[in-house]
């Protein structure tokens, strides 16, 4: 009934809709300064984001499954790994930072840039993967 390639696909665009989640909340938390709003929808939108992400993941995972492959496969899948590891610990970082340890939250500011080079790159890799199977 689903094919691989729809599993791709599918993993693509829960993928992208996650990263422009993130991409927009890292907007809002540097540009919107002035905002008594910014925090919330940062929250908000990093949330959905890494939700969507997950999701992507899980959607891949579940592709490959059913059609007996591999899951470990190409630099992206470690790539990816390593970018999950990173969308759950940024998260836990915040709430920890956010009840007044400062030293946390400078340590969720620098591993949310982590992140966002992370999910991008591994994206772009990923990206790359599918055009080589057009």
């Amino acid at each position: 009934m689903f094919t691989l390639q729809w599993f791709y696909q599918l993993h693509f665009y829960i993928i992208a809709a996650g990263l422009l989640a993130l991409m927009a909340s890292l907007y809002i938390i540097r540009f919107k300064k002035d905002k008594p709003w910014r925090i919330k929808k940062h929250r908000i939108l990093a949330v959905l984001g890494v939700i969507m992400i997950l999701m992507g993941v899980l959607t891949m995972y579940l592709g490959k499954q059913s059609v007996g492959l591999n899951h470990f496969t190409v630099p992206h899948a470690f790539g990816g790994l390593i970018t999950i590891i990173l969308l759950i610990t940024t998260p836990i970082l915040a709430i920890i930072g956010m009840k007044g340890n400062k030293k946390v939250l400078k340590m969720h500011r620098l591993f949310g840039r982590l992140t966002a080079i992370f999910v991008v790159l591994v994206a772009i890799v990923g990206f790359t993967i599918l055009l080589s199977y057009i």
